[in-house]
């Protein structure tokens, strides 16, 4: 699973161009990706080991980079209705995030992708290795060798920088694959995703059953089980959902989901409009997009999880049911209900911010058109994981087998980070043959 330890034990002497070497063996013709790219054909390509595991010819026709991307170039990269591949990270996450790019390049993605650099040293490394990235330097995280969780304050903003990132895209019509660093990318997703298409938002779960999780087609079970509750016809249970794998589709309903993903958490304090008001306890942006479902999922009449239609694994979710039809019939979050309102209150700050232009977007006539009205509701679809791997249904069940698996996401490691590391160079040579 590991291109990036493959191919530097292939070629243990060879080592990363500098930004000046990497500039001087460019063509320096800008093309529409952004950036001062070049094709692997006619120049001399970088040095660095782990593109010895790349096929010749997906090297040969590669685009590498030799600043950092912006915005407005990925894009002019990017037509509409297709989408943008997106990853966020600093150095402590390098070789992470040079096997997540190794990956993307495998799959001939790096024309639409871009990794958003968090620290100067990690865009200078980037740039060193000619990858795509997009600079997204801030104060809050400017450390370049620390764990970006260790920072309560900075792990937050890290979030909400993400939504800011998934607004700047989906505003402007382009659809968004967001996936950490420690996702491997084996297969393009696309044919797994289009029968979800319909979804304005999908991620992936942390239910390691794939048979608990294909149960949505009979929809028998009132209790799902743990952590993966969210099929239709479940009235109990947990479902964990995991921002390790996101999509988001460029629809109003979508936007509205990314403001107020948000708004949650860049709020250091809740209030709901009866002026309820307390501390934040710890909030990362897993927890903050799992309280958006939560408070929603099961919205409905008879209080079970409700499919957009029959035999759908895709769920409608009613965050704000203020105003929605049929409000005496729904089951506003009986479980919860203050936090249900709160969920609420922020789905519509997070739209008004949205009307008003004060999230970080740039689209000509504002970051919504004048006929989008704030929804009250959205359609969400869990990711199989049958395609959409844990580390737990990939490393214990399936003993390191490819199978189904489009992306496989180191959860379920022991070791923290060092330990996810460890597994993937373990794994080193299963995709790179």
């Amino acid at each position: 699973l590991l291109l990036w330890q493959q191919g530097r034990t292939a070629g243990a002497a060879a080592q990363p161009p500098t930004p000046a070497e990497a500039s001087r063996s460019s063509t320096g013709a800008k093309s529409p990706g952004g950036g001062a790219e070049s094709s692997g054909g006619g120049a001399k390509q970088p040095a660095s080991g782990w593109r010895r595991a790349l096929p010749d010819e997906v090297r040969q026709s590669a685009q590498w980079f030799d600043r950092p991307r912006t915005v407005e170039e990925l894009l002019a990269a990017v037509p509409e209705g297709a989408a943008v591949w997106l990853s966020l990270s600093n150095s402590a996450f390098r070789d992470l995030a040079v096997n997540w790019a190794a990956h993307v390049y495998r799959l001939g993605k790096e024309r639409s992708a871009a990794i958003a650099a968090l620290d100067r040293n990690f865009v200078a490394a980037l740039v060193a290795e000619r990858l795509p990235c997009l600079e997204l330097v801030h104060p809050l995280l400017e450390r370049p060798a620390a764990n970006l969780r260790s920072n309560v304050t900075g792990f937050r903003r890290f979030g909400a920088m993400k939504a800011s990132l998934v607004l700047s895209f989906i505003t402007r019509g382009r659809d968004v694959l967001l996936s950490d660093v420690d996702v491997v990318w084996i297969r393009d997703p696309e044919a797994v995703l289009r029968p979800l298409m319909e979804a304005d938002v999908m991620s992936s779960t942390d239910c390691t059953s794939i048979t608990a999780d294909e149960t949505y087609a009979r929809g028998e079970r009132e209790v799902g089980p743990a952590r993966c509750a969210y099929m239709p016809g479940n009235r109990a249970g947990h479902a964990a959902f995991n921002t390790g794998v996101l999509y988001f589709r460029a629809t109003t309903a979508a936007k509205a989901f990314a403001a107020a993903w948000r708004v949650r958490l860049l709020s250091v304090a809740e209030q709901d409009e009866l002026h309820y008001v307390r501390t934040t306890e710890y909030v990362d942006d897993q927890y903050a997009f799992n309280l958006l479902l939560w408070h929603g999922f099961r919205n409905h009449p008879g209080g079970a999880v409700t499919s957009t239609r029959p035999r759908s694994r895709v769920i409608s979710v009613v965050v704000d049911p203020k105003g929605s039809a049929g409000e005496a019939n729904v089951q506003a979050a009986a479980e919860d209900a203050r936090g249900a309102r709160r969920t609420a209150f922020g789905w519509r700050s997070g739209w008004k911010q949205l009307v008003e232009g004060k999230v970080g977007v740039s689209r000509p006539g504002g970051a919504v058109g004048a006929d989008e009205a704030r929804p009250t509701s959205f359609a969400f679809a869990p990711l199989p994981a049958r395609f959409f791997c844990s580390g737990h249904v990939y490393w214990v069940q399936q003993g390191g087998e490819r199978r189904d698996c489009v992306a496989v996401h180191t959860t379920f490691t022991e070791g923290g980070d060092t330990g996810k590391v460890w597994r993937v160079r373990a794994g080193g040579g299963s995709v790179a043959r």
